[in-house]
């Protein structure tokens, strides 16, 4: 499965984009306490990027679960309660994507490897 996402990953032709998240708000399951940085617009080639590469790893024959995708950046895991709020424009441009091993349950999650966007 591993050699499989590796492969996929090396498929994906994307170009290196920028993002400008610009609020913070809590995120998924109420009561686990995740903070998160969004911005819409700001963020939306990064849910472009997810698509292009769930199509490769299709391709490459792994099973690709059909989900909706936020794209978004975990800040903290805090169990206070936060109001959605906007934050100052931050910006800075997308040169590569990694693959993650999330352990689920653990707490533990591995790199499996980096691949380089492509430039202008």
């Amino acid at each position: 499965m591993i050699a499989l996402a590796g492969e996929a990953a090396r498929a994906v032709a994307v170009l290196q984009f920028t993002i400008t998240p610009d609020r913070v708000t809590p995120f998924g399951r109420s009561g686990k306490g995740l903070l998160v940085l969004e911005g819409g617009d700001g963020v939306a080639a990064l849910g472009e990027l997810h698509r292009v590469l769930a199509e490769a790893m299709a391709k490459a024959g792994l099973r690709v679960k059909a989900k909706s995708y936020t794209p978004h950046l975990t800040l903290l895991y805090d169990r206070g309660s936060v109001l959605p709020q906007a934050v100052e424009t931050i910006t800075w441009t997308v040169r590569e994507f990694v693959l993650v091993r999330s352990l689920i349950g653990q707490s533990k999650h591995l790199p499996l490897g980096r691949w380089p966007l492509l430039s202008d």
